[in-house]
């Protein structure tokens, strides 16, 4: 299968994941903040770990889509900081948004996993 629109060296899958991560961890941020806000300190961990996410995804995203030759390192790092947000959301799922951002999570490791060193 050989797709000529395809821009990204084969990656795009990744970059779609790594964009799920992105627009899901945006929501479940923002659910996190408002739960702050209120004094509610239970997603504190899961606030930090979504933040950490968003940076390596936004990395792993742009260098995806350019086909970096730092890609297979970037992805095993982002592989990692992805594990954690899913744990982190996995123990809030009665949350909507950690329960999307867990998920899209888990799609995006299992692309990482294609490409990792």
């Amino acid at each position: 299968h050989h797709d000529h629109h395809e821009s990204s060296g084969g990656h795009a899958d990744l970059v779609r994941a790594a964009g799920a991560c992105e627009i899901t961890s945006e929501l479940c941020q923002a659910h996190c903040q408002s739960m702050l806000a209120k004094g509610d300190t239970s997603l504190a961990d899961c606030s930090r770990s979504v933040h950490e996410m968003m940076a390596g995804c936004s990395a792993l995203m742009k260098l995806a889509a350019v086909n970096s030759t730092h890609l297979p390192a970037m992805a095993k790092l982002c592989s990692q900081i992805l594990e954690d947000c899913k744990t982190a959301c996995d123990k809030h799922e009665k949350h909507d948004e950690c329960k999307a951002c867990a998920k899209a999570c888990a799609a995006c490791i299992e692309e990482c996993n294609k490409v990792a060193a």
